[in-house]
């Protein structure tokens, strides 16, 4: 009797990814032996029997590519989609006029709802905005705040789940 070994058949899919919600992710899988590729679920994805589909998911996924090989044998990996709500807020900013780094905002994505407060050093708000897009440009009142670290809170939602958060922190005004 006569026994035939194969190689294992093997596929590696990109890694997870943290995804903006409403935008196309690229899915991938790389194998030097498969012959056909199956994606599942089928749910969202340009493509299910291709080796790149596109998708757009309303919500986390996970989906799994099984390849097969010229001999009938298979190998899976698996992607996850997440879209955690991310946060990124500078630490100085320097309103001189120079036409550089003139505001204070914060980026984020994946947010539904944002608030930002600014506090001067004796606990006074003196800036509040409610949208990613608002921008603090360093006055109070109509004058120019003077140098110095600036307390902000931010208040914000997950776009999916909703799950409120809020998050402190400092900047530095230099002129």
């Amino acid at each position: 009797m006569r026994v035939n070994l194969f190689p294992s058949p093997f596929v590696q899919t990109n890694p997870d990814v943290y995804a903006i919600f409403g935008e196309e992710v690229q899915l991938n899988a790389v194998s030097s032996t498969a012959v056909s590729y199956v994606w599942s679920p089928a749910e969202y994805l340009s493509c299910n029997v291709c080796q790149s589909p596109v998708t757009t998911p309303d919500k986390p996924m996970t989906f799994t590519v099984t390849i097969y090989d010229i001999n009938g044998c298979s190998a899976s990996d698996v992607v996850h989609i997440f879209y955690n709500a991310i946060i990124y807020v500078p630490n100085t900013f320097t309103p001189d006029n120079n036409g550089t780094n003139e505001t204070f905002f914060a980026l984020g994505v994946n947010i539904k709802d944002f608030r930002l407060e600014i506090f001067n050093r004796w606990g006074e708000l003196i800036y509040s905005g409610d949208a990613l897009a608002q921008m603090w440009d360093g006055t109070y009142a109509g004058m120019p705040s003077p140098d110095g670290v600036y307390t902000w809170k931010i208040e914000y939602g997950e776009i999916l789940t909703g799950e409120r958060h809020q998050i402190v922190g400092h900047v530095n005004l230099l002129r």
